[in-house]
């Protein structure tokens, strides 16, 4: 059986670069395992669940934030009926990946550019959770285009890379 390759023109109204949601899944039939052509940013605001990735099964909650790359295969589900999970997604073109990778991750395995089966995935702290989903909000409201895509990023990017360098004993 194929799966589905989600293109994000179809979530794009016109005039915008990337597309920005906050997600309820509360049962399995909401979202069908698929790729896509693009690159997906995604922090779970709450809940938990299952995240089905690559032929695995993880189990996700509050404060995991992953990120897919195009090529993975992945869709989500609840942890028990009644429940549910809330994530706030960020879509954006692969031109604005590779610029990004260009410009400030050049010799990164690491993030979006991980060769491992599994996508990047880090657990994020409440106080820095709770920033993502602020910055996400105001973001809602505003114009969907480079300017906003590539100061998110950022903030995002700095933020995990000054928790990573936090939690690696030795490098402070």
């Amino acid at each position: 059986m194929a799966v589905p390759v989600f293109e994000l023109s179809g979530f794009l109204h016109p005039g915008e670069t990337f597309h920005l949601a906050r997600v309820n899944i509360i049962s399995r039939q909401d979202l069908s395992l698929h790729t896509h052509n693009y690159a997906e940013l995604l922090w779970i605001e709450k809940g938990s669940g299952y995240h089905l990735v690559n032929g695995e099964r993880l189990h996700i909650s509050q404060g995991d934030l992953i990120m897919i790359r195009p090529h993975d295969a992945h869709t989500y589900t609840p942890m028990k009926k009644g429940g549910g999970i809330t994530l706030i997604n960020i879509a954006f073109p692969l031109e604005t990946l590779r610029h990004f990778r260009d410009r400030y991750f050049p010799n990164s395995n690491n993030y979006f550019w991980t060769s491992g089966p599994l996508p990047y995935r880090i657990q994020l702290p409440a106080k820095t959770l709770h920033l993502f989903s602020t910055r996400a909000e105001e973001m809602m409201g505003r114009t969907r285009n480079n300017i906003e895509l590539d100061s998110m990023l950022l903030f995002i990017f700095r933020q995990i890379s000054f928790s990573e360098i936090l939690s690696t004993p030795g490098l402070i």
